[in-house]
């Protein structure tokens, strides 16, 4: 039977869980607001709001996608403790 070390995969579950607030926390340092006031006047300003728009779906998702591995991770100690008495 392999070994499923619990309490390390709980506290991992955890942190894959907080890299999701990580990642949509970066998304808004990201420097668009600078950005933007760099390129006032000029054409490429346009340009720029549809990528922010693809860069913040982006990592709105992969947020969530982070959040779903972190939930199955602590499913997956739950469950093992469960099994083996260790809950």
């Amino acid at each position: 039977m392999p070994y499923i070390d619990i309490e390390a995969t709980r506290q991992a579950a955890r942190r894959v869980a907080d890299a999701g607030t990580d990642v949509e926390g970066a998304g808004r340092g990201a420097g668009w607001d600078e950005a933007a006031a760099e390129l006032q006047g000029s054409r490429t300003l346009r340009a720029l709001y549809p990528f922010r728009g693809l860069v913040d779906r982006r990592l709105w998702q992969v947020r969530g996608e982070l959040r779903v591995v972190g939930t199955a991770m602590d499913e997956l100690a739950e469950r093992t403790a469960r099994a083996t008495g260790d809950a």
